[in-house]
C-alpha cells in the first residue's frame, strides 16, 4: 500500500476558517472527521507526524470496532488487509485458559491508519502532516482559535478558526496541556504501553526454532500472558509481522534498552524461552497509562478517544473505545445548531463518565485481575469450570 505523505491540497494556503480542526491523525481522530466531512462539513486535520508511522497499539480490532468500520464503509478492505484471530489463550504464569472468541482482526496501525485516511481525503477533509495544532482559545464566546506550527520550519505560525475543534492526540494531549482546566488526574500503579513488530523472516533467522511462538503464528491465536512485571500480547498481523504490545510498570525498566529484558520477565513467568536477548527490535513506550479527566469538553473544544479517557486494552477495547467516542462526538456535532455549544459540552462531559463505567468495566476488570497473577490463575481455572460465565465476560467485552 502507498502511503500518503503528502498534504491532501495542492496549493499551499490554507484557509483560515473551518468548519472543524481535527488534531490527530489516529482512529478517534480520522473515524470522526470521515463522520463530520459526511455529514457536509468542511474538516482540517492535523497531523504533528508524516505517514507511514507506527504506534504503541496492540492492532487488534473486535467485533465492536468491526461494526465501526462496517458504517464507515472500509470493513471489506479492512479485512482484507488484516490477519483474522479466532482463539485467545491466556497464560499466566503457566495456567493456561483457552478461549474462542468472535472473530477478531490483527491489523498494524501504520496500515490502518493509513485507509482511514484515505477514506478522509476521498470524503472531503484537508490534511496537513508534520503540523503540530494548539488550542489558543476554546471557543467559550465564538469560534475556537488553533495554531498551526510546521515541524522543522521557524516562520511564523499559522492561525486558524474552528466552528469546532476534536483533540485527538492521545495521551499527552499536547495541543491543550498548557491550560489548567483540563487537567489529568494520573494513577500512581499506571502502567506504560510499550509495543514492537518483528516480521517473520527476522523472527526465524534470529531465532531458529521457537516452537510456542510457531504454534501461536500458525494457528492465529492472540496469546495474552501474565507476569509479575505486567502482561504481553502476542499474535501475528498483516503483511508478514509479528505484533508484541504489553502494559508493564514501569519501576521494572530504567530506559528503553532494557524494555526488551522486562518483556523476556514475562514470558520467563510463564515459562516460556526468552526471545528479546536474541531478538533485535526496537521498542516505542506511552507516558503511564491509567488517567482520567474531570472535564473533556470546554466551549467548542472537545477530547476525543485516548485523549478523552484511556480504556485498558485486552482484546481490542482501546480501539473500540476510539472509535465509539468518535461516533458519538460526531452525532452531538450534528445537533450543534440546535442545542447550543454550552448544552453540547455537559452532554459531552456526562457522556464519557457514564460510558465508562458501563461500557468499559469489563477491560478494567480483566487488567486489574492482570494485577495479581496468583489471584489471575485461579479466576482462569474456575472460568474453565463454568463456561457460560467465560462466555458471558467475552460477550460483553466484545459488545
Amino acid at each position: 500500500m502507498e502511503a500518503v505523505t503528502h498534504d491532501s491540497k495542492s496549493h499551499p494556503i490554507l484557509e483560515t476558517d473551518w468548519d472543524c480542526v481535527v488534531i490527530g491523525a489516529g482512529v478517534a481522530g480520522l473515524s470522526f472527521a470521515i463522520r463530520a466531512a459526511r455529514g457536509g462539513h468542511r474538516v482540517l486535520i492535523l497531523e504533528a507526524k508524516t505517514f507511514p508511522r507506527e504506534k504503541v497499539c496492540g492492532g487488534c480490532l473486535n467485533r465492536r470496532a468491526q461494526g465501526h468500520l462496517k458504517e464507515l464503509g472500509i470493513l471489506g478492505r479492512v479485512m482484507a488487509l488484516g490477519t483474522p484471530i479466532e482463539e485467545l489463550v491466556v497464560d499466566c504464569q503457566g495456567t493456561l485458559s483457552s478461549w474462542k472468541v468472535p472473530t477478531m482482526l490483527s491489523i498494524r496501525r501504520s496500515t490502518l491508519d493509513q485507509v482511514l485516511a484515505e477514506t478522509a481525503i476521498a470524503a472531503g477533509c484537508e490534511i496537513r502532516w508534520n503540523t503540530r495544532g494548539t488550542v489558543v482559545e476554546a471557543g467559550e464566546s465564538g469560534p475556537a482559535t488553533v495554531k498551526l506550527q510546521k515541524e522543522g520550519e521557524t516562520r511564523a505560525a499559522t492561525f486558524v478558526h474552528a466552528g469546532m475543534v476534536a483533540v485527538a492526540a492521545g495521551l499527552t494531549r499536547s495541543p491543550i496541556q498548557k491550560d489548567p482546566r483540563w487537567n489529568q488526574q494520573i494513577s500512581d500503579r499506571s502502567r506504560i504501553g510499550v509495543h514492537a513488530l518483528c516480521h517473520l523472516s527476522d523472527l526465524h533467522s534470529q531465532l531458529g526454532s521457537c516452537e510456542w511462538l510457531r504454534s501461536l503464528v500458525a494457528q492465529r491465536q492472540l496469546h495474552m500472558l501474565v507476569g509479575k512485571s505486567g502482561y504481553l500480547g502476542i499474535c501475528l498481523s498483516d503483511d508478514g509481522y509479528v505484533d508484541f504490545a504489553a502494559a508493564i510498570d514501569p519501576d521494572r525498566i530504567e530506559n528503553r534498552q532494557c524494555i526488551g529484558g522486562t518483556v523476556d520477565s514475562i514470558l520467563q513467568d510463564c515459562q516460556r524461552d526468552s526471545l528479546f536477548g536474541r531478538l533485535h527490535t526496537e521498542w516505542f513506550a506511552t507516558p503511564p497509562l491509567t488517567r482520567s479527566s474531570a472535564v473533556v469538553g470546554i466551549g467548542r473544544t472537545f477530547l476525543v478517544g485516548d485523549a478523552l479517557g484511556y480504556v485498558e486494552p485486552f482484546t481490542g477495547e482501546g480501539m473500540s473505545w476510539a472509535f465509539a467516542s468518535a461516533k458519538r462526538l460526531a452525532a452531538l456535532f450534528g445537533s450543534s445548531q440546535e442545542e447550543g455549544w454550552m448544552q453540547l459540552a455537559k452532554h459531552w462531559n456526562d457522556w464519557a463518565r457514564q460510558e465508562r463505567s458501563t461500557k468499559t468495566w469489563v477491560a478494567t476488570w480483566v487488567a486489574a485481575q492482570a494485577r495479581k497473577p496468583n489471584r489471575c490463575k485461579w479466576i482462569l481455572r474456575g472460568l474453565d469450570v463454568f463456561p457460560p460465565v467465560r462466555r458471558f465476560l467475552v460477550r460483553k467485552a466484545m459488545q
